[in-house]
């Protein structure tokens, strides 16, 4: 069991935030900048949902484990997967504000302001 830990503990889980108006110039004209962030922000809450799984896979692992170094590197896989969704909901946090700032401009396209004299 303890070589199933440290692959676990070992392995590499890539999760990154992404700014959204740096990605979108790369997409080009095609795609519309709400099924972008609509896509987007399915991906964060998937990479939540697995995350949160992981950190309590980790935590059910962490009290049943009796081998020291065990614990411990199980300990470090729990605390690094509680950081990555707390990173991941901040990213969505971001990514929520952008979702609505578009739609406010998409509801009040081309409004003029007119100076007063």
């Amino acid at each position: 069991m303890g070589a199933k830990v440290c692959g676990i503990s070992c392995r590499h889980r890539h999760t990154e935030t992404v700014d959204i108006s740096q990605s979108f110039e790369f997409l080009g004209p095609s795609v519309s900048m709400g099924k972008y962030l609509l896509d987007t922000k399915q991906e964060l809450l998937i990479n939540i949902k697995k995350e949160m799984r992981i950190a309590a896979g980790a935590e059910k692992l962490f009290h049943v484990t009796k081998d020291r170094k065990t614990r411990a590197r199980v300990k470090e896989l729990w605390n690094s997967s509680e950081k990555k969704v707390k990173d991941l909901y901040t990213s969505l946090h971001k990514l929520n504000e952008e979702i609505v700032q578009w739609r406010e401009e998409e509801n009040a396209p081309g409004e003029i302001q007119y100076n007063s004299l």
